[in-house]
Order: structure tokens, then C-alpha cells, then sequence
């Protein structure tokens, strides 16, 4: 636990902290047994089930940090879009939001009473590790979240989203601040419920050329950031997937922690991110999912070795993908304890 907190600070560590983003996940047969008599949501929902698999990866590898098993539309669904998942077909959420008088329908839910399940998780997870790792809380970004709204859920109609950058930005802006005062209140609550560390993921804010990112992504991030900075001393992370054109900016975030994708070295990132305490990455998911072992080994060795251990937690670029072999997992992880 000490590891990851000091690393997510700036402090220099024995070893650089690891763990993984979607470290529980469909990779996993243990998760798989789970999975196989409850749905997602029913996962993400029922804190016996939730903290049971947030726990697996941590149990098989001996990761520094656990993040919650949970999904960043939970809180969408708490403001009054039905969300569900179809195998295969991913989320839908609904009625789609393309006038500001459907934005102002959505209200800005009270975490404990319309998510329950989420404390609850957290409370439990914090109690099983008992400071043997770190505690993860995390949210989507308000424009990631919102690429999800304006498209019901499909990630293949972001395109058409873009759109209303230019056509209707009032609408954007205005479900942007309903998103960001969700998401303060959202992870405020998780850190009150054993949260140790907070990461903002922006899956989709790669898609936003550096003007666009400065008008929609960045300031609703700063905010965020800055009021949880205001009443939580939780390390925080901001992740933007692809984003690696959108450095600079992310620096001006606020965050301790800028997870950066595998398009940018580490030493990259603190050449154009100076003031940032902490970089978290970066092996390419392809890689850890493809092998060989040998080559991830190496390639793991490198980005270590290029991150130091001054203000650096070894990661991917992203997530986990699903058909990545449980011992290619860990061979990562064994190769950052052993660095």
C-alpha cells in the first residue's frame, strides 16, 4: 500500500508499485466462474460479488493496488438513464439527450442512497486488505461520460457526437457541468467510503484535437480535480486514452498522476508534463495479450527501467484485453517486482 501511495505522490520507492487497469476482468477463469451466474450489472451491483472479483487478480499476482469492480455509467444510470448490457453489443443507455431541456431532466444524484452498492463495496475491500495494498476508487471523465450519453451507449456513433461540438455546444456544456457535479459528489463519497487513490478515466478524449479538449475535457477535469484536492488527500489520476497530443494540457489538470498510453516513453512524458508528481504506464496491452513472454519481459524490463523509481507506477496503456493469457499477467507483474 505504501508503495503505490508514495509513488502516486512523487516519493521514491524500492521498486516502481504495479498494477493494471481492468486487472478484473474477462481474462481471468476465476472471474469467468463468477460471471458465468450473474449478469454485469448484477457484478457491479451486489458488494459480496463486486469485491469478490476486484480481489481475484490481487489474490493470484500480489498487485500494489486493487482498483473496485464497477463500471463509469453506474452514476449516468443514478441520474435517470436506464442502462443495461447485452453480450456482444455492450451498453445502452437511455433516452438520448439532444436537447437542453432532456439534459435538464437529469439529476445529480445523491451517491448513498441511489448507489449504496458502490460504498458498500469499498467498505468491504478496505476491510479485506487491511493496508496490504492500495484501494482504487475510480469515474469516467464528463467527456467520456458524455460521448456515452449523446449516443445511447454506442461507442460507434462518437462521430455524430462530435457533431454537436459545433452544432449545439450549449447542450454539450450543459450536460458536461450536470456530469461534473455527479462525478465530485460520486468519488467524494468513494473516498469517504475507503478509497485511497482516485483515477478520472477519459477513455474517449482522444477523439478532441488539443482546441476542442481545452473547451469540453479540461476544464470539467480541473474541476473535478481541484474539489477533490479541496477535501480528499487521495492521490489522483487522470487517464486519456490515445491522448498522448493532449500532454500539455493534461498536465494543466491537476492531477498527481498522469497514466499515459504506450505511444509516449515515460521520459517523453516528463519532458512535456514537467510539473506532474507521477506518471503511471505504460506496456502496450497487444503486447502483454500477444507475448512471447520473453519479449514482455523485456519490453516491461525497458519501461522500468525508463521510469525509474521516483514518481512512477508500472501499468499498461490501457486495459487488459480479454483474451490475454493469466501467465503473460504474470510475467508482468513479476518482472516490475523483481526490477
Amino acid at each position: 500500500m505504501e508503495r503505490f501511495l508514495t509513488a502516486a505522490h512523487g516519493g521514491t520507492t524500492d521498486r516502481a508499485p504495479v498494477w493494471l487497469m481492468r486487472q478484473a476482468g474477462r481474462y481471468l477463469p476465476e472471474y469467468q466462474a463468477v460471471r458465468a451466474g450473474h449478469s454485469f450489472l448484477e457484478m457491479c451491483k451486489t458488494p459480496t460479488l463486486a469485491a469478490e472479483v476486484s480481489l481475484q487478480p490481487w489474490q493470484r499476482y500480489g498487485m500494489d493496488a486493487v482498483i473496485f469492480f464497477c463500471d463509469i455509467l453506474i452514476p449516468c444510470e443514478a441520474m435517470g438513464l436506464p442502462l443495461s448490457y447485452t453480450d456482444g453489443a455492450g451498453p445502452r443507455l437511455g433516452p438520448l439527450m439532444h436537447s437542453r431541456d432532456a439534459v435538464a431532466t437529469l439529476s445529480i444524484p445523491d451517491p448513498v442512497k441511489t448507489m449504496p452498492f458502490v460504498g458498500e463495496t469499498l467498505k468491504r475491500l478496505r476491510a479485506e486488505l487491511d493496508g496490504r495494498a492500495a484501494l482504487i476508487g475510480f469515474a469516467g471523465a464528463p467527456w467520456t461520460l458524455a460521448t456515452y450519453v449523446l449516443a445511447g451507449g454506442s461507442t460507434t456513433r462518437r462521430e455524430q457526437v462530435k457533431e454537436i461540438l459545433t452544432v449545439n455546444p450549449q447542450l454539450l456544456h450543459d450536460l458536461l457541468n450536470k456530469l461534473t457535479d455527479t462525478t465530485i459528489i460520486y468519488l467524494k463519497n468513494q473516498f469517504d467510503a475507503g478509497a485511497q487513490a482516485l483515477q478520472l478515466f477519459d477513455s474517449w478524449a482522444g477523439h478532441l484535437t488539443p482546441e476542442e479538449y481545452a473547451e469540453f475535457g479540461l476544464p470539467y477535469t480541473q474541476r473535478i480535480l481541484k474539489a477533490l484536492h479541496t477535501d480528499c488527500d487521495a492521490p489522483l489520476t487522470l487517464f486519456c486514452q490515445k491522448a498522448e497530443h493532449l500532454l500539455p494540457l493534461m498536465a494543466q489538470s491537476g492531477a498527481d498522476v498522469l497514466s499515459i498510453g504506450e505511444g509516449t516513453s515515460i521520459s517523453q512524458a516528463r519532458q512535456l508534463a514537467p510539473q506532474v508528481k507521477s506518471f503511471q504506464g505504460n506496456l502496450p496491452p497487444t503486447l502483454l495479450r500477444d507475448g512471447p513472454i520473453s519479449a514482455i519481459r523485456e519490453a516491461t524490463q525497458k519501461m522500468c527501467k525508463d521510469g525509474g523509481t521516483t514518481g512512477f507506477i508500472a501499468n499498461l496503456g490501457h486495459g487488459v484485453l480479454k483474451e490475454t493469457p493469466p501467465e503473460h499477467v504474470a510475467a508482468f507483474v513479476e518482472t516490475v517486482q523483481r526490477s
